[in-house]
């Protein structure tokens, strides 16, 4: 599953762990022809790595296309559950593109408004912490300004 954080450090180790899965599976030893990731490098071959899951065999799926490819998802009005999303390129794949497999579905509204919810909450509670900390602060700013305009204070 990719990183529920997107920032860089957590998508480095989410690749890393791809990474290392790969290299489990070929039997703890992988090895990748240098002509592979020069075709990568080069500017005019870019690609876009897409990362897929097949539920029904509990895999994660990889799938190299080139940068013009574009995702468009597909639903169905009559359809209760909702259709895979297809890819449509506007040059041919750069690899062999395997068997399509089912991908995660879209959430549903239910699914959407929990996530919402979970998420002001814990941005509530942030503004809470900040809040008291900004109170806790400005508490000890009056006490030393009372403090220093109090009777008998020496400077």
């Amino acid at each position: 599953m990719p990183p529920v954080n997107s920032s860089i450090e957590a998508r480095y180790r989410y690749a890393n762990r791809l990474l290392a899965a790969l290299t489990l599976q070929a039997g703890g030893e992988h090895r990748i022809p240098m002509n592979f990731v020069r075709t990568i490098e080069q500017e005019d071959k870019r690609q876009a790595l897409m990362e897929d899951s097949n539920f029904e065999t509990q895999e994660i799926v990889l799938r190299l296309f080139t940068k013009h490819a574009a995702l468009y998802p597909v639903e169905s009005d009559t359809c209760a559950s909702p259709k895979l999303p297809s890819v449509t390129t506007s040059q041919p794949q750069l690899s062999k593109p395997e068997v399509q497999q089912s991908v995660r579905p879209p959430m549903t509204e239910e699914q959407l408004l929990k996530l919402q919810r979970s998420l002001n909450a814990k941005l509530m509670r942030i503004r809470i912490q900040k809040d008291q900390a900004l109170r806790e602060k400005e508490q000890e700013n009056l006490s030393s300004i009372l403090e220093v305009n109090s009777p008998g204070y020496e400077r």
